[in-house]
């Protein structure tokens, strides 16, 4: 099931097409040596030898019939056809020349007995190499393929050297506003413009749960007024050839899209408190039906207070939404109240809430936050947060200690920015306790250790702001790395 398919809503389709790429079967020398064509069998008995042995017990997958087009939408992105007889899994790994990373991604099976794969992964202006293949069988034939270049508004500049793996996926606004993955080292391999009649602002991108279409949201922060009727999910597949986009009225900040399909984000929930219209938040799910369902909502988990808060009558502002995918809680950041909160994703009860206020917080921080942004949710005792203005003058990141039976949000580390981002900014963890954060005023994503140390810096000059993090080890349907 694609995300396109999450709602029942009559979608305006735009037909685009692909130019041909005349592919070379000549193997590149700089090709990884590493490409298998054959099955090994592991002959290991648990010591620290090594003794695999390449036993060729198959016979060699031969798959002569190998299409390659580039995307006449989205110069980095490669459309593989092929045919074969032998049964099984249609499968490509691919990578560009120089490069170690192999990257393996599953091929759909078509109406008319062939394979098509959509290769994202080589940046711009970059030689490409692929093999095709069935289950875990190549066939023996290297192709290569030319990339195109980037829009002239899509540039980076990385300072240090990057050691992160991977993807980063990012609205971006500035000289374009528009949704974009890139290397880890700012090497465009997607791009996409928003369209001209989308809302202002752009936080998020996401990817559909089999990968095969780009999500990013669309929205405005506007007081009451007609301008909370335009929020919008815009949803673009993977090979560039359609685009379609979901009116989503009072829809803003951020969205997520759930593994079983399910999308989750804020959405306004204004009522009036005497005589006085005063905006609330809600976390509503969107099933692949159409149907709505409000998890949560901040009249029935606080207590209204009237007190300055920006504008004067957003009382809340859901800006950033997590979803705890072993327990089913969703998490969020409530600027306006200087408050987090945890939710259970079926009762919709208040788990915990950190604040200083104490009519709000449940747990009390040992460092004071203000007007926060994203937060990463690691485990059920540690959150990293990323404080917009808590420190006065510039950004940081605070990593907390969660004790309910304390009622304590204990400082275990802050990460000090040299930097003030005004809007949004983003934390997130990596598997090895390495750090991203993004500076979405500054457009700036750090590379950190787990101490805090920067190792990699890397900036968008001709954007304004960049949005939240989504970090992709792989792209496409059944992405991995090999």
């Amino acid at each position: 099931m694609s995300a396109a398919q999450i709602w029942c809503y009559p979608l305006a389709m735009i037909s685009l097409f692909f130019l041909s790429l005349a592919c070379t079967s000549d193997a590149p020398t700089t090709t990884p040596s590493e490409v298998d064509t054959d099955t090994d069998t592991d002959t290991d008995t648990g010591g620290d030898t090594d003794t695999d042995t390449d036993t060729d017990t198959d016979d060699p997958v031969v798959i002569p019939d190998v299409t390659v087009t580039m995307s006449s939408t989205i110069g980095a992105v490669a459309v593989v056809s092929f045919t074969a007889e032998a049964e099984g899994q249609g499968v490509v790994q691919f990578g560009e020349q120089d490069r170690d990373a192999i990257y393996t991604v599953d091929a759909a099976l078509q109406d008319d007995g062939s394979w098509r794969a959509v290769l994202v992964g080589v940046p711009s202006d970059s030689t490409g190499w692929l093999q095709v293949g069935i289950d875990e069988q190549y066939d023996a034939t290297i192709h290569t393929y030319t990339t195109g270049p980037a829009p002239d508004w899509l540039s980076s500049e990385l300072s240090g050297e990057s050691s992160v793996q991977g993807f980063y996926a990012l609205a971006v606004m500035g000289k374009a506003r528009g949704a974009v993955i890139v290397t880890t080292e700012g090497r465009p391999v997607w791009w996409w413009s928003a369209p001209l009649d989308a809302p202002g602002i752009l936080s998020r991108v996401q990817l559909s749960p089999e990968h095969d279409t780009v999500w990013f949201n669309a929205f405005n922060i506007e007081s009451f007024g007609a301008n909370n009727d335009d929020g919008m999910l815009v949803g673009v597949a993977l090979d560039g050839s359609s685009e379609e986009t979901l009116s989503l009225p009072t829809a803003h900040h951020d969205f997520l899209i759930r593994p079983d399909g399910v999308v989750a984000l804020p959405m306004l929930d204004d009522r009036e408190v005497d005589g006085r219209m005063v905006r609330g938040d809600s976390i509503v799910e969107l099933a692949e039906d159409g149907a709505q369902r409000t998890v949560w909502s901040s009249w029935d988990a606080f207590p209204y207070l009237v007190e300055p808060t920006s504008p004067p009558d957003w009382w809340v502002m859901l800006n950033h939404l997590q979803w705890v995918e072993e327990s089913g809680d969703y998490v969020a950041s409530l600027k306006n109240m200087t408050t987090l909160v945890r939710v259970d994703g079926e009762s919709g009860e208040t788990e915990w809430s950190i604040s200083e206020n104490e009519s709000y917080g449940t747990l009390t921080p040992d460092d004071g936050f203000y007007r926060q942004h994203g937060f990463h949710v690691p485990d059920d005792e540690s959150l990293l947060l990323f404080d917009n203005d808590g420190a006065g003058g510039h950004s940081r990141v605070i990593r907390m200690a969660l004790s309910p039976e304390e009622e304590r949000a204990e400082t275990v580390a802050i990460y000090d920015g040299d930097v003030s981002s005004l809007i949004m900014g983003d934390v997130v963890e990596l598997s090895d306790g390495g750090l991203l954060v993004c500076y979405s005023s500054a457009a700036r994503l750090d590379a950190m250790t787990a101490d805090g140390d920067i190792l990699s810096q890397l900036s968008f000059p001709t954007m304004v702001n960049v949005g939240y993090i989504t970090h992709l080890p792989a792209i496409g349907p059944g992405a991995a790395v090999r």
